[in-house]
C-alpha cells in the first residue's frame, strides 16, 4: 500500500528543493543581470570619466595655447580679438567638464577631493590671467618673466594635478574591476552545483565585456594620450616663439581703456621714452603726447576727440605723434596705430608705437613738389603736417621744425574751421564753453553743403627753401589789417578770431602772402640767409591763384 504521507513528503521535498533551485536559479539570474548592469555602470562611468579629464587635459593645452598667442601675436590685432574669444570658450568648456566630473566621482572621495582642489587652483590661475588681459592693473603682461615663469609654472602644476586625476580614476576603476571579480569568483564557490555552468557562463560573459571595454579604453587612453603629445610640441614651440617676440622686439605695446587709461605696456617705453613700465600703468596715455604749446588745450581736446570717435567706429587707425620723454629731454616722434577690441563687453584699446626709421630716406633727398586734396579731418590735418615737414629734418634743427609744424597746422585747422565749415569766432567760443564744440564741428562737417568740400594742399621742398600753399573753399577774410599789425599790436580778442594761425606764421615764415579772397595762402621758410636773398626776386613754382 502506497503511503501517500510519505510519497507527499518525499515530492514535496523533491517540489521543495526544485522550487528552491528555480528560486535560487531566478535570483542568482537576478542578481547577476543586475551585478552585469551596474558593472556596465561602473565601467561607462568610468570610462566617461576618464574620457572627460583627458577632455580636460586637452581643453587645458588648448587654453594655454591660446593665452600665448594672444601675446605672442600682439602685432596682429584681427588674431588678438579671435584668441580672445577662443580663450574665453576654451575655459567654460572646462568648467562645465570640471562640473560633470565632480559628478561623476563625487562617490570617490579622494579623487572628488582633488578635483575640488584642481578647480579651486584653476579659477585662481584663469582668473589671474584674464585679469592680465582684460583689467592689467598693476602687471606688465607683455615682458615681466615673473610673469612668465609664474604662468608656466602654474600651467604645469593644472597638467600634473589632472594627470594624477586620471590615473586615479583609472586606478579606481581597475581595483572595481578586481572586486567584481571576486564577487564572482566568490559566487560561483557558493552557489550549488547547478548554477555552476551558469555562473561560469556568467563570469565568462562578463570577461568579455570586460575585456571589451579594456580594450576600448586602452585605445581612447592611447588616442589621447597621442593628442596630448602633439599639443604639448605645439605648446612648447609656441613658448619658445611668444618668449623671443616678447623680449626682442623694439614696439612700445600697450593697452587702455576708452578713457585711455594705460593698464599694460611693455620694457620698449623705458628705451624711448626714459620711464620705467611700471610707473607708465595707471596714467593717461594722451598725457604723455608732447604738444609744441601745452596751453593750447583745444587741441589737444579735439585731437582726443578725434581718435575717439574713429575707435568708436571700429576703425583701425594710424598717425603721427609725439611723445614726451622723462626729464623734458627733446620729444621723439613714433607712428602709433590703435585699435578697440571688445571683450566680454569691455572695450580694450590695442596700441603700438614705432619709432620712425628715416636717415637714410632723409639722407638721400634732394626735391618733391606734391599736391593733396583732404576732407575736413583734424587728424588728416594733422597728419598732412607731418608729411610736408618729413623731409626738411634734412635741412633745419628739431626747434624750428616744430614751430614750423605748429604754424602749418593752425593754417589748416583756420582752413578746415573757418574756412569750409565757415565757423564763427563767436560760434567757437560758445560751444567750447559749453562743451559742445567737437559735436557741433561733427555737425557741421556732415551738412550737405560741407560734405564735397576739400583743403588742398600743395608744397615744394628743395635743399633752399620749403614754399607751401593752403587754399579752402570758404568766404574768406579780410587778412591784410592781420598782416599789417606786429605782434605788439595785435590784441587778444583779434589773435583767438582770426590772428593766432597768422601771428605764428608771421614768425617763423619769411614770406605770407594770401589772395584777395582770404581763401588761400602761399608760405616761404628760405634754409638760410643767403637763399632768401637770392630768391626774392624770383618766381616760384607754385603761385597763388
Amino acid at each position: 500500500m502506497i503511503n501517500i504521507k510519505r510519497l507527499l513528503i518525499k515530492h514535496f521535498n523533491i517540489m521543495y528543493i526544485f522550487i528552491l533551485f528555480i528560486i535560487i536559479t531566478v535570483l542568482s539570474g537576478i542578481i547577476s543581470l543586475y551585478t552585469t548592469y551596474e558593472y556596465n555602470s561602473y565601467i561607462s562611468q568610468f570610462i566617461e570619466s576618464l574620457e572627460t579629464a583627458k577632455n580636460i587635459q586637452i581643453e587645458l593645452q588648448k587654453q594655454f595655447n591660446n593665452g600665448k598667442i594672444i601675446i605672442l601675436e600682439g602685432s596682429s590685432f584681427n588674431t588678438y580679438q579671435h584668441k580672445i574669444h577662443e580663450y574665453s570658450y576654451n575655459a567654460q568648456n572646462i568648467q562645465n567638464q570640471l562640473f560633470n566630473l565632480g559628478l561623476m566621482c563625487k562617490d570617490m572621495k579622494g579623487i572628488h577631493a582633488k578635483i575640488i582642489n584642481f578647480t579651486k587652483l584653476y579659477k585662481q590661475v584663469n582668473n589671474e590671467f584674464l585679469s592680465y588681459i582684460v583689467n592689467y592693473n598693476d602687471l606688465d603682461f607683455y615682458s615681466s618673466k615673473n610673469i612668465i615663469n609664474d604662468s608656466f609654472a602654474n600651467e604645469q602644476k593644472l597638467l600634473q594635478m589632472m594627470e594624477d586625476i586620471v590615473n586615479d580614476i583609472d586606478k579606481v576603476s581597475n581595483e572595481k574591476i578586481q572586486y567584481i571579480n571576486k564577487y564572482y569568483l566568490t559566487g560561483g564557490f557558493i552557489s550549488i552545483g547547478l548554477l555552476t555552468i551558469f555562473a561560469v557562463v556568467v563570469s565568462w560573459f562578463s570577461s568579455r565585456l570586460i575585456n571589451r571595454f579594456k580594450e576600448k579604453l586602452e585605445t581612447k587612453v592611447q588616442r589621447r594620450t597621442e593628442q596630448l603629445q602633439k599639443t604639448n610640441d605645439k605648446l612648447s614651440l609656441s613658448e619658445q616663439k611668444y618668449r623671443f617676440l616678447i623680449e626682442s622686439t623694439d614696439d612700445m605695446i600697450f593697452t587702455m581703456d576708452e578713457n585711455g587709461e594705460i593698464s599694460t605696456i611693455n620694457n620698449s617705453v623705458k628705451e624711448y621714452l626714459k620711464i620705467k613700465s611700471s610707473a607708465v600703468i595707471g596714467n593717461n596715455f594722451y598725457d604723455y603726447l608732447y604738444f609744441d604749446n601745452e596751453t593750447d588745450v583745444f587741441k589737444k581736446q579735439m585731437f582726443k576727440k578725434n581718435i575717439e570717435q574713429s575707435l568708436y567706429d571700429k576703425k583701425k587707425i594710424g598717425f603721427y605723434a609725439e611723445f614726451k620723454t622723462n626729464k623734458m629731454i627733446e620729444p621723439i616722434e613714433m607712428i602709433v596705430t590703435l585699435e578697440s577690441v571688445t571683450i566680454n563687453g569691455r572695450v580694450e584699446i590695442i596700441g603700438k608705437a614705432s619709432k620712425i626709421i628715416e636717415n637714410e630716406i632723409i639722407d638721400s633727398f634732394v626735391y618733391e613738389h606734391v599736391k593733396y586734396e583732404i576732407s575736413n579731418s583734424l587728424l588728416l590735418a594733422d597728419e598732412i603736417t607731418h608729411r610736408i615737414i618729413f623731409n626738411i629734418k634734412k635741412f633745419l634743427p628739431h626747434n624750428v621744425i616744430s614751430q614750423l609744424r605748429l604754424a602749418i597746422s593752425e593754417i589748416l585747422i583756420n582752413a578746415i574751421e573757418h574756412g569750409n565749415l565757415d565757423i564763427t569766432y563767436e560760434d567757437k567760443l560758445l560751444k567750447m564753453q559749453n562743451d559742445e564744440y567737437f559735436d557741433y564741428m561733427t555737425r557741421k562737417i556732415n551738412e550737405k553743403d560741407n560734405k564735397d568740400k576739400k583743403i588742398k594742399v600743395e608744397f615744394m621742398v628743395n635743399s633752399e627753401r620749403i614754399v607751401i600753399k593752403i587754399s579752402d573753399h570758404g568766404k574768406g577774410f579780410d587778412h591784410k589789417k592781420y598782416l599789417s599789425k606786429s605782434t605788439e599790436q595785435t590784441t587778444e580778442e583779434s589773435l583767438l578770431q582770426h590772428g593766432r594761425g597768422i601771428l605764428l606764421a608771421q614768425q617763423i615764415f619769411d614770406e605770407i602772402k594770401y589772395n584777395d579772397k582770404g581763401n588761400q595762402v602761399l608760405c616761404i621758410k628760405y634754409f638760410n640767409p643767403v637763399e632768401k636773398k637770392l630768391y626774392a626776386h624770383k618766381k616760384d613754382q607754385i603761385v597763388l591763384s
